[in-house]
């Protein structure tokens, strides 16, 4: 497991920092580190599964690879042209630099002190530092965390702790901490090329990022039988041969399960597939596992199907899996962006038409026997919410009053518009970008960066397997923000230049089958599993008793997932089981 760990105070002499280094140090088990330890520094870097080698070395800010060494990295322009995944920092004794790349695929922590700077891309390490003792948990943090069902944004669980954001670059001196960006996707398409050409270049570039990962020792793949996934499959048998390691996880819900695509994926590219059926009984110990794995609560359920994958490629000798996270996310592969082009029709009518016009069709949205009256009615509801707002209205804490379900001693330690601020931050970053920019941008870092990346990454670090994403390698993100929107996607069909691009390579059921996602059926397992579901309603009872949610709002979640939607209900559900989850296993109080 690659970690990036230490501390920095230009004040404090080696000595003083000899033995916390030695006791700390000690905490990464067998394996080989590169470390450094200077005036007021520490900084140690590694794997538990490779040899320290050049590779780890960049994860310390040693000038090798495409990594800059300190003086170089000073204004940010030789981080933005390193390439791949990577968590560094680097030091010259009286600075620190620490950065993440442009999704922060390692997310990196980070407290300051009496004039230390803590950081770590492992919280619990951080949190073990003496600096660090008896921080109180974050109300604003679990309330963001019921909303997104992980801790967004630069936000951790515990007060005073940060995160850094994706293409940041943080600088500690001794009068201060201070972040900036050092990169951003450049969304102005002002130079219009060939839609062929691109699509040429798209291939080349995620075959050759995918080779290289394909290069390391004991390589294997994710297959989820989806477009990414295959695609990554397909182009590492390219450049391996027949059997190349496959692990699908199935499920025993036939409405969430691909398996039937990842076998037409395996055939084709002959690989060696291995092939799991999950039920609710396979994920009780992987519960204790993903919180445990986790230092802050964490609530995307499909973290105990990922985690059984990378246990999988672990036990068949596997070393380094491939992901194929990202590629919805850069060319246009969720259903919410062709919806949300649809209420683009209604911005475009001329705003004082607009209110004559279609405006008072929202007070029949909802009406029952209005029929298609009440069509017009919600769609203009809707539309009248403007981006990225909008994106939230199927939000539990959007559909319901935050004092119905929370409690007052709660909200009053919060500010309920937090989610909906950081969301606003981010879309509105980039510049020159059109509305289908601005959303990928949005998921690049609500979906990648706060979720799916450390997903993946944190359940195969449990599972003792590296993890890599080809997907996000830096000349397949910049080719994704040359296609124009109008080419990546239209209200007939997502991802069109996708699918184009890798018509040759990919089997034409994957290219033609609808969008499934990574669900995992929780909600059902819950009501089909006696000792599951016993395991939520005891977790429950015991959140009750925390003064963060109304215990008559639990009671309704709970009714709901039996008698209305156990798919949507139980999900929510989930959010706050991982909660109480969490809060038990660290015995934490609020």
């Amino acid at each position: 497991m690659n970690i990036l760990f230490g501390w920095h105070n230009p004040e404090q002499a080696p000595a003083d920092s000899e033995s916390l280094a030695r006791q700390l140090g000690e905490r990464f088990g067998k394996g080989n580190y590169l470390d450094i330890l200077r005036q007021g520094s520490y900084l140690i870097a590694g794997t538990g599964q490779q040899p320290a080698s050049e590779a780890s070395a960049r994860h310390i800010g040693a000038p090798t690879g495409h990594l800059p060494g300190y003086r170089e990295a000073g204004d940010g322009q030789a981080l933005s042209r390193a390439g791949g995944q990577f968590s560094w920092a680097a030091t010259d004794g009286s600075g620190l630099l620490v950065a993440t790349d442009r999704f922060a695929s390692f997310t990196i922590f980070y407290y300051r002190t009496a004039g230390t700077l803590l950081f770590s891309s492992d919280l619990h390490l951080l949190l073990a530092h003496p600096a660090a003792a008896g921080l109180k948990i974050s109300a604003q943090a679990l309330f963001d965390y019921l909303f997104f069902a992980v801790v967004p944004g630069h936000l951790c669980a515990y007060q005073g702790i940060e995160k850094l954001a994706p293409g940041c670059l943080l600088q500690h001196t001794a009068e201060r901490v201070s972040t900036h960006r050092y990169w951003l996707p450049d969304f102005s398409h002002q130079e219009r090329r060939p839609i062929p050409e691109l699509e040429t270049e798209v291939v080349q570039a995620l075959g050759s990022a995918v080779a290289r990962a394909a290069s390391l020792d004991q390589p294997g793949c994710f297959l989820s039988g989806g477009l990414d996934s295959s695609s990554v499959c397909g182009l590492a048998a390219r450049h391996l041969g027949p059997g190349v390691p496959a692990i699908t996880i199935g499920f025993d819900e036939a409405d969430f399960d691909e398996s039937e695509y990842a076998a037409i994926a395996a055939r084709q590219y002959g690989l060696d597939w291995h092939n799991e059926t999950i039920s609710a009984d396979d994920i009780q110990s992987r519960i204790d596992e993903v919180v445990a794995g986790y230092a802050e609560p964490f609530g995307n359920s499909s973290a105990v199907s990922a985690l059984i994958c990378a246990q999988i490629a672990k036990q068949q000798g596997i070393s380094n899996l491939l992901a194929g996270d990202g590629g919805d996310e850069l060319f246009g592969g969720n259903d919410r962006y062709q919806k949300q082009m649809l209420f683009g029709y209604y911005e475009r009518v001329p705003g004082m038409l607009r209110k004559a016009l279609l405006d008072p069709f929202a007070g029949a949205a909802g009406k029952p026997g209005w029929g298609p009256i009440a069509k017009l009615g919600n769609y203009v509801r809707q539309a009248q919410v403007p981006l990225p707002d909008r994106l939230f209205s199927y939000n539990l804490l959007a559909r319901n009053a935050p004092d119905k379900v929370l409690t007052p001693e709660f909200l009053a330690q919060v500010d309920v518009a937090s989610p909906y601020q950081y969301a606003r931050s981010v879309y509105n970053t980039p510049d020159d970008a059109d509305t289908l920019d601005r959303m990928l941008f949005l998921d690049w870092t609500l979906t990648l960066a706060d979720n799916d990346l450390p997903k993946v990454r944190g359940t195969c670090n449990i599972a003792g397997v590296e993890v890599h994403f080809p997907m996000l390698d830096a000349a397949v993100v910049d080719l994704s923000t040359a296609v124009p929107s109008r080419d990546k996607l239209d209200l007939r069909a997502l991802r069109r230049f996708y699918k184009q691009a890798f018509r040759e390579i990919l089997p034409a059921e994957i290219l033609t089958k609808p969008k499934h996602g990574f669900g995992v059926p929780v909600g059902l397992w819950f009501e089909k599993s006696p000792a599951l579901g016993d395991r939520l309603h005891g977790a429950l009872q015991s959140l009750r008793s925390r003064g963060v949610v109304r215990a008559e709002f639990i009671d309704e979640l709970l009714r709901l997932q039996r008698t209305e939607h156990a798919v949507y209900y139980g999900a929510l559900n989930w959010t706050l089981f991982m909660l109480e989850e969490w809060l038990s296993h660290y015995r934490l109080s609020l």
